[in-house]
């Protein structure tokens, strides 16, 4: 574990910091024998920092796993959001089956959207 932080610290690597909940794994177990860490981190040196000030990683709610996914959220009007969002793909993750809402988020998607929808194109 101290080479690995020996890397970061040569590669000017720091901790982005996060917003949600602090641990993101979990052994799920009982309250009596739980554990919970953060182990995953998302990562970046000053410069990219001083560029993209307002990024921030969030960490999700679990969803099948043991781990919170992190996802690195940029405001709307950034340039590279604009540049992102207009090819970006959609891929449906296989444990979204089992989760209990799935089944209802895509029916709601259905009936609100209408003929001419995204939604619908995508089908």
């Amino acid at each position: 574990m101290s080479d690995f932080r020996e890397a970061l610290e040569d590669a000017n690597l720091k901790d982005m910091g996060y917003i949600g909940a602090q641990f993101i794994w979990s052994n799920k177990r009982d309250a009596a024998s739980i554990i919970m860490e953060r182990l995953d981190k998302g990562l970046c040196n000053s410069s990219w920092k001083t560029i993209y000030p307002q990024f921030v990683i969030c960490h999700l709610e679990f969803w099948g796993s043991d781990h919170r996914p992190l996802v690195l959220e940029f405001p709307d009007d950034s340039p590279l959001f604009n540049s992102v969002k207009k090819g970006r793909w959609f891929f449906f993750e296989e444990c979204w089956v089992d989760d209990t809402y799935c089944k209802k988020i895509v029916e709601s998607a259905w009936k609100v959207e209408g003929n001419n929808s995204k939604v619908r194109k995508c089908a």
